[in-house]
């Protein structure tokens, strides 16, 4: 009778916390960009101007940065555990998780272009609502991309928790062809 292998990392709550914080990350990230975008509506304007103030906005985009960040190391930190990453062969999670990878660094990217626009145009105008020339361009290429962020990064996730890459004979089979 052969043994099944079930591998330690899927028995333990590790994955569903892991799987929890990642939600989470993007949850806040979804927040923290809606909360940008809400600033900009001028008919609150006095709760805009004590709410939302150049110390949130600039504090909330911080924020932002910082879960991007925590949201790659976690990934990593997923990817890094499984055997496929021990048994040195990185070219499979790579073309496994290519689109992840692709699409977490531009959004990093667009995310603080988009910021920086956001901060250096209404920084001395905070009551105004500014909209700088070519600024919808680059504000709906910020979204579309989030949302291809949001897709591959949620799908990572998920798609790390399959017991294939933690069974050392898929791996060689996997490498061999």
């Amino acid at each position: 009778m052969k043994s099944i292998y079930v591998p330690i990392s899927l028995t333990t709550n590790a994955y569903i916390v892991t799987l929890a914080i990642q939600t989470l990350f993007i949850i806040l990230d979804i927040a923290v960009n809606e909360l940008l975008q809400w600033s900009d509506l001028r008919e609150h304007l006095v709760a805009i101007i004590i709410v939302f103030g150049r110390r949130v906005r600039v504090t909330a985009t911080l924020i932002q940065d910082v879960i991007l960040l925590l949201a790659a190391m976690v990934l990593g930190h997923t990817l890094f555990r499984t055997h496929v990453f021990k048994a040195g062969f990185v070219k499979i999670l790579l073309d496994r998780f290519k689109f992840t990878i692709i699409f977490m660094i531009l959004y990093m990217f667009l995310t603080i272009v988009y910021q920086l626009v956001v901060v250096s145009t209404r920084w001395s105008r905070i009551e105004d609502h500014v909209w700088p020339t070519g600024f919808t361009f680059l504000f709906a290429t910020h979204r579309l991309i989030a949302i291809f962020y949001y897709y591959f990064y949620k799908r990572a996730s998920l798609r790390v928790s399959d017991a294939r890459f933690y069974d050392e004979e898929w791996v060689k089979h996997a490498f061999a062809h």
